[in-house]
């Protein structure tokens, strides 16, 4: 995680899927005076952020269902509500191998997440990249998230999941 936040200069944020929310478990801050709302410990709902968009769209379809079932309501303008809209969203983060929350968990902030897998190749968590959108603009979020892809990959590896790069299996979106 400092490896990754030292190469972007950006908050970056571990974090672990306990349904149907996500929980921060580690969090590197960037050095500039803004920080972010995220603390370790704290639980948001999987739907509305980057994090747990990249763990939903490893999931099943029960699971799906359970974050849709608990409600999804918005924080902001820009937080995804409707079912249909979200699930097209996880259908483009499996295919690129990255999830983006554009402003829907904290106004002003875009934040870019891949997946972490364990040993049986489970989604049990994800790694993310967050900044002001000022400084996270789409053509930076582009740059950045294959970075995080590796990264996540990086940290499957270590739990023995067999989609880690040096075992020769990569995500969509990590370059070859």
């Amino acid at each position: 995680l400092r490896m990754l936040q030292n190469a972007v200069g950006e908050t970056c944020h571990l974090v672990v899927y306990e349904p149907p929310d996500v929980v921060y478990i580690d969090k590197v801050e960037n050095e500039t005076n803004v920080r972010m709302a995220s603390r370790v410990g704290s639980r948001v709902p999987a739907y509305r952020t980057a994090v747990g968009k990249a763990i939903l769209a490893w999931l099943g379809e029960e699971e799906f269902r359970l974050v849709v079932n608990a409600g999804m309501p918005p924080v902001t303008p820009h937080t995804t509500t409707d079912p249909q809209r979200l699930r097209a969203e996880l259908d483009r983060v499996r295919r690129q191998g990255y999830a983006i929350d554009d402003r829907e968990n904290e106004p002003e902030v875009r934040c870019v997440a891949a997946p972490v897998f364990d040993h049986t190749d489970a989604a049990v968590g994800a790694v993310s990249v967050s900044g002001l959108t000022t400084r996270m603009t789409p053509a930076r979020v582009r740059e950045v998230g294959p970075m995080v892809v590796r990264t996540g990959l990086d940290i499957s590896h270590v739990l023995g999941s067999s989609r880690a790069r040096d075992n020769g299996h990569r995500l969509p979106g990590d370059p070859v």
